[in-house]
């Protein structure tokens, strides 16, 4: 059997379950709202470019609350590998949401902006293109994006609900052993 984890491990992972899920609640709320619009509308078409602004940020806020498991050594592997194929499919994602959470930067052509190919010229060129979203030298489709945060969130959930059952077990032996 395999080792369980501490109480302090599992406690954080319970934590990090919990915002996780949120973030997945938020990154719902984004999609309906994204694919509710209306194409025709352009008042409808600035509200859809802010919620798919939202959207960039929870999705970053997901990943992070996944990376906490990560900091327990027994699932690190795991969860970095998990991490990982999230990345290769979302991970420009963090550029966009660099540029969203530092528009100061970007507008002023700063020094200290993290993507200096992205000026605030890149910025004016927002539109869609087939089902993806183009902004900021970059392009997305919500939904495929939004796949591949569910894959990730499957992943997540196995490694909890395998280690909560873990953890479970041996504390069950414990208290066989003690009576």
């Amino acid at each position: 059997m395999d080792e369980a984890l501490s109480v302090e491990e599992i406690s954080k992972l319970e934590d990090s379950k919990y915002f996780v899920s949120r973030s997945v609640d938020a990154l719902n709320l984004q999609v309906r709202r994204i694919n509710e619009y209306n194409a025709s509308d352009s008042c409808e078409f600035w509200e859809q470019v802010a919620d798919i602004h939202f959207y960039i940020v929870a999705l970053r806020r997901f990943r992070r609350a996944v990376s906490v498991g990560a900091s327990i050594t027994k699932l690190k592997p795991e969860i970095d590998n998990a991490l990982t194929i999230f990345d290769k499919e979302a991970g420009f994602t963090k550029k966009m949401r660099d540029i969203i959470e530092h528009i100061d930067d970007y507008i002023s052509n700063s020094p200290k902006r993290h993507h200096k190919d992205i000026t605030n010229s890149t910025l004016y060129t927002i539109h869609f293109k087939k089902g993806a979203f183009c902004w900021a030298d970059s392009e997305f489709n919500v939904n495929t994006i939004q796949q591949a945060a569910y894959r990730l969130y499957e992943s997540y959930c196995a490694v909890i609900k395998r280690e909560f059952n873990i953890y479970s077990l041996a504390n069950k032996k414990n208290d066989q052993r003690s009576t």
